[in-house]
């Protein structure tokens, strides 16, 4: 992707056509007035609008200040191991984050647990499982309702179940040091995800969640529920994690009248963005879930 390419993409829908990459902070207010032009009383199609333009200028922005890069010679490690990726399903909103992602995820969890300590990987079609275990000694458990994950993962030597996570067994109760999820968009199912983790860590527990209020209309109220869980959110890693898009459907195209080319290529050039929220287990995290 570059700057000049994304820029010619947002000047086409403002009649223009740069020849010289915009500036960032002129590219930000390009959006904004896209932002205005392309509302309607169709809550649902705006969204969708809305979502693109504020994920197309997040990659702007990256293009300008990447994301803090991971170790080197660990990423080529993680690289080398690395399989080719199951293709994304739908059936369990799948979409992998790129490899430099999943290592810089690894990296955060790594930071506060030091070394050890048993981790669970809620859905892991990122191999952060396996970026994870080139860091330290960590015992790593994976579960995830795709069996195609888990024989990728197996691959790969990573262990992992078949596991459907509102059905875990009691012997996860309080059984993590740390839990590790990129949780389905669904807020119903996020939530799932939600209370799967407060359950399953222990004591003074991590939780490493990853979200966007911008492609999410239920973080927010996610991560207030968190707190009525007994969770405390410490830290919120921006823009942590690039993922590449699926195209949008034709609907949003017609509905403003914009050409469906248009969607089609930003997906060529844009990425999806999601911060990584890093939150604790305290001492009212007993209450039932």
């Amino acid at each position: 992707m570059s700057a000049g390419e994304l820029s010619k993409l947002v000047g086409q829908l403002l009649g223009e056509n740069p020849s010289v990459p915009y500036l960032p902070s002129d590219f930000s207010q390009k959006i904004e007035h896209l932002l205005l032009r392309y509302r309607s009383s169709d809550e649902e199609e705006t969204f969708f609008m809305r979502y693109t333009l504020r994920m197309t200028e997040i990659t702007y922005e990256r293009l300008f200040r990447p994301a803090p890069a991971p170790d080197e010679k660990v990423l080529q490690r993680f690289l080398d191991l690395l399989q080719p990726y199951p293709e994304a399903s739908l059936e369990y909103s799948q979409g992998s984050v790129d490899p430099a992602s999943s290592l810089r995820r690894a990296e955060s969890v790594h930071r506060l647990l030091g070394g050890r300590g048993r981790v669970l990987v809620m859905g892991d079609d990122d191999a952060t499982s396996l970026a994870l275990s080139l860091l330290g000694d960590y015992e790593i458990e994976v579960i995830d309702i795709d069996p195609r994950i888990i024989e990728w993962l197996a691959s790969m030597g990573v262990k992992g179940r078949v596991q459907d996570l509102r059905l875990l067994p009691d012997s996860y109760a309080e059984r993590f040091e740390a839990v590790i999820t990129d949780p389905a968009a669904d807020q119903e199912l996020a939530g799932e995800f939600l209370k799967a983790a407060v359950t399953c860590l222990g004591p003074d527990g991590w939780l490493f969640w990853a979200d966007h209020p911008d492609w999410n209309q239920g973080a927010l109220t996610l991560l207030e529920q968190a707190r009525t869980f007994g969770l405390e959110l410490l830290e919120r890693q921006p823009n942590w994690h690039c993922y590449v898009p699926h195209v949008i459907s034709d609907s949003t195209a017609r509905h403003f009248q914009i050409p469906a080319e248009w969607f089609h290529k930003l997906v060529q050039h844009a990425r999806v963005w999601s911060h990584l929220y890093i939150l604790r287990k305290t001492e009212r995290s007993h209450q039932e879930v």
